[in-house]
């Protein structure tokens, strides 16, 4: 298997991507990531998700490769402004289909075992996974 990492490869992987998943987190080097110059380094007729985050998606960088023909379709579940304004294009846009902000399904049962977990990795004194580092923004 092929891995890429950081800028450098970022272009090689991005002309061999048809199916681009977004799931980066917010920070100041992501905010605008997926712009006219990402997008047009991808293969012709690839598809782009974004179930990360709205800001680092351009939308009328996305709308024009789209209309382009470069993007076949884009499935998209968080957006610049939440909610999306009544006059975005992309409510009506024929290849973009759109989630109510709901990639991510929190289970009950699961979310209780977690917390239970959580709390007791605390009252041991231990350190639960998931920590947000404050350094990195995420």
């Amino acid at each position: 298997m092929t891995s890429f990492a950081g800028d450098a490869e970022l272009g090689e992987f991005l002309r061999g991507t048809r199916v681009l998943i977004n799931l980066l987190p917010n920070t100041a080097e992501t905010v605008g990531i997926i712009n006219a110059s990402l997008l047009e380094q991808l293969q012709d007729n690839s598809y782009v998700l974004n179930l990360a985050r709205g800001v680092h998606v351009v939308e009328d960088d996305l709308l024009a490769a789209l209309d382009s023909g470069k993007l076949k379709a884009a499935m998209l579940d968080v957006f610049s402004r939440e909610p999306l304004p009544k006059e975005s294009p992309l409510w009506l846009h024929p290849r973009v289909t759109m989630t109510p902000h709901v990639a991510a399904v929190t289970r009950p049962q699961e979310a209780i075992a977690y917390i239970a977990q959580t709390i007791t990795l605390l009252e041991r004194g231990e350190t639960p996974s998931g920590q947000v580092d404050r350094v990195r923004g995420y």
